[in-house]
């Protein structure tokens, strides 16, 4: 596991720490696990430090539940095991609400929303369905709602090729070792196609949003254990709504895109 940690204070007692159960930090910081190689969305800058929306959300909602936190830049595989294991106490990291993540762990309510889209190199497809990528190699980011979504509805007449990142399919993509990527709208509108790598390239067919794949929004994870954790973060999600503060961070790193992603 990558570790790179970033402390926020602690601001005062509250009597909301009582609702925090057995199982978490009574009087110690609180390990939020964040992923860290997903701009704009989480990334480490030029001066080696966390940054980017989710990073913001996480550092808003610790503010919110008055706790010092510790932001642990961890693998995208190992997050939500990481809450089972009790190595962390909260996931930050778009995390998409499932079912079968529901089984696992507890969430907030999402914080927001958002679809995916195909990509794929200008001209190439008329229009993107199974039948249209029979026979073509299609990049996904894994163990991810995009890589489920395409193992039930392209695996069967597509090769599906699977990353550790999105920015490692958006690589292969570029030099063309495969021909299309599955991917967040949001997240290819701003770091490949709005820039010279991604000119010869564009979004094809329809947003990709349904829940049976995408899930119910992406929330705050916790560990089944700690309602009472959950519940804290839960109330400090919709504050950071109501407050604007959640808006304000939606412009800063996603500015003329930011309606692509939606309060769910």
């Amino acid at each position: 596991m990558m570790r790179i940690v970033s402390r926020l204070r602690r601001k005062t007692a509250s009597g909301l720490l009582v609702l925090v159960l057995a199982g978490s930090p009574a009087a110690a910081d609180l390990r939020v696990g964040v992923f860290g190689q997903d701009p704009p969305m989480s990334f480490v800058d030029a001066q080696g430090q966390l940054v980017g929306f989710d990073i913001d959300i996480a550092r808003a909602l610790c503010e919110a539940v008055k706790f010092e936190c510790e932001l642990v830049q961890t693998d995208w595989s190992a997050l939500l095991p990481g809450l089972v294991e009790r190595r962390l106490d909260v996931v930050v990291a778009s995390v998409a609400v499932t079912d079968a993540r529901r089984a696992l762990v507890a969430f907030t309510r999402p914080y927001y929303s958002s679809a995916a889209r195909f990509v794929v190199r200008r001209d190439s497809f008329d229009a993107i369905d199974p039948e249209a990528l029979a026979g073509k190699r299609i990049g996904v980011w894994r163990d991810t709602t995009f890589d489920r979504y395409l193992e039930d509805n392209y695996a069967a007449n597509s090769q599906i090729v699977r990353y550790s990142t999105q920015p490692g399919a958006l690589l292969d993509l570029l030099v063309g070792r495969i021909d299309a990527v599955l991917a967040d709208e949001v997240t290819l509108q701003i770091t490949f196609l709005g820039t010279d790598y991604g000119a010869e390239f564009e979004l094809v067919g329809p947003p990709v949003d349904d829940p049976r794949w995408l899930g119910y929004g992406n929330a705050v994870a916790v560990g089944k254990e700690n309602e009472g954790l959950r519940r804290l973060f839960d109330r400090a999600v919709a504050d950071i709504h109501i407050n604007g503060v959640f808006e304000r961070i939606r412009r800063k790193w996603l500015g003329e895109h930011a309606a692509l992603i939606r309060r769910y």
